[in-house]
């Protein structure tokens, strides 16, 4: 998941070089989920890290029918905090 990520990273952001990916521990209630990322990249010039959460609300078919993202970029490779993603 981690590898397929990094590649949607690099085309999605246009990015130099993703460094790590991490996803929490999904949370799934009914047909809804969420998931939290953290990710550190090569931005252009400089480091920069991303960390957001990815909700998703299914159809009964099993397709993705409302997906909203959250997040924050900020400057440098920034540490995941302890007990991130659990």
């Amino acid at each position: 998941m981690a590898r397929r990520a990094s590649w949607i990273i690099h085309w999605a952001l246009d990015v130099g070089q993703v460094y790590e990916v991490r996803f929490g521990k999904p949370v799934v209630e009914g047909s809804r989920a969420a998931v939290e990322y953290w990710t550190t990249m090569k931005e252009k010039v400089e480091d920069v890290t991303l960390a957001g959460c990815v909700m998703l609300h299914f159809a009964k078919n099993g397709l993705c029918r409302e997906l909203r993202d959250y997040w924050v970029l900020q400057t440098g490779k920034v540490q995941v905090p302890a007990n991130w993603g659990h």
